[in-house]
């Protein structure tokens, strides 16, 4: 969510344009970009300080499904995609999260973006786990690795640059 603001804060910034413009292909794992189920967490974040309103109450409602913000953002976003066409790479849990009662902390309907230039892949992970490879032979890591080596490669072949990329 960090990385979309910014996104649209250098669209909206000229003097910081230059990070826009040198946004080629971003990777999202798991991200709530029409919301996600926060009750479970609200009551959490609740017990934890003491019925306080605090800037993680502030955050939840942000990422609830159908909030203000999310849709402001989805808005600003929409001009981002259509003039820049990053490639996206979303990644999407498939299994329940434990504090979410059976189910997936972000629902695939959310974590997808339906733009033309994404890529959607399924992950069989919860919420907590999306991002935490056990190994480089994860089919996941896997992954990940293969996009990173295209786009580099994409890259370095538009500036005429030869050059051979070891990940692994």
């Amino acid at each position: 969510m960090i990385i979309l603001k910014a996104l649209i804060e250098s669209r909206r910034n000229p003097s910081h344009r230059h990070i826009l413009d040198a946004t080629y292909s971003i990777i999202f794992f798991g991200t709530p970009h029409q919301g996600m189920r926060t009750y479970d967490l609200e009551e959490m974040v609740d017990s934890e300080s003491g019925g306080y309103d605090t800037s993680r109450h502030n955050l939840l409602r942000q990422l609830r499904e159908g909030s203000e913000f999310l849709e402001i953002q989805k808005e600003e976003l929409s001009y981002i995609w259509k003039d820049y066409k990053p490639k996206i790479v979303s990644f999407y849990e498939t299994a329940p999260t434990r504090t979410v009662e059976r189910s997936e902390m972000v629902k695939r309907v959310s974590a997808q973006l339906y733009i033309p230039t994404e890529q959607r892949v399924p992950v069989e992970a919860n919420h907590t786990n999306i991002v935490k490879f056990a190994s480089a032979e994860d089919r996941t890591y896997q992954t990940v690795v293969r996009y990173l080596k295209e786009w580099v490669h994409s890259i370095t072949k538009s500036y005429g640059i030869e050059r051979s990329i070891s990940i692994s």
